[in-house]
């Protein structure tokens, strides 16, 4: 359709924020705190938009959980952007993807027992995860397997942000 073709020609050139993490990694450098800062606002007011549309019971089915630096994309035009919140949030609540180390490095704690739980609070804790690896150069949770990420997320205390080369 038209509507589908216009969205198209709106590619924004940019890197996800795992590439840019994995490139600031490479020449041992870090995420400058304003950059970080500056992202995090973007992602924010993007959760805040989404949340603000339709009715509440129908915001939980696509708007919540999902969000890692996969899901981010930092824009060339200096905007960041959530990729594909509905599929993220999809993916989320698919047991093939609570296994995964890396999706559980950024999954709030209720998102990860018997009975899981997708809300605002959640999408909060994952990006304060993000934010925490973007200012100390590491993953605050993320570990070898989904075992030892289970155990970091749930029984590690969160240290204090100390930037450190990678």
């Amino acid at each position: 359709t038209k509507g589908m073709f216009l969205k198209l020609q709106n590619h924004v050139e940019g890197i996800t924020l795992t590439r840019l993490l994995q490139d600031a990694a490479a020449r041992r450098e870090s995420i400058p705190p304003a950059v970080a800062l500056r992202i995090v606002a973007d992602v924010l007011n993007g959760l805040q938009a989404l949340s603000d549309q339709g009715p509440a019971s129908r915001r939980r089915e696509w708007c919540y959980g999902g969000v890692t630096p996969d899901s981010i994309h930092v824009g060339a035009d200096g905007q960041t952007r959530y990729l594909d919140p509905g599929v993220a949030s999809a993916a989320a609540r698919q047991p093939c993807w609570s296994h995964e180390a890396v999706a559980l490095a950024y999954s709030a704690p209720e998102q990860t027992g018997a009975e899981t739980s997708f809300d605002a609070s959640s999408d909060t804790f994952s990006i304060g995860a993000v934010l925490w690896e973007m200012l100390a150069c590491r993953p605050l949770f993320g570990a070898n397997t989904a075992a030892q990420t289970l155990e970091r997320l749930h029984r590690a205390p969160i240290p204090r942000v100390q930037r450190q080369p990678y």
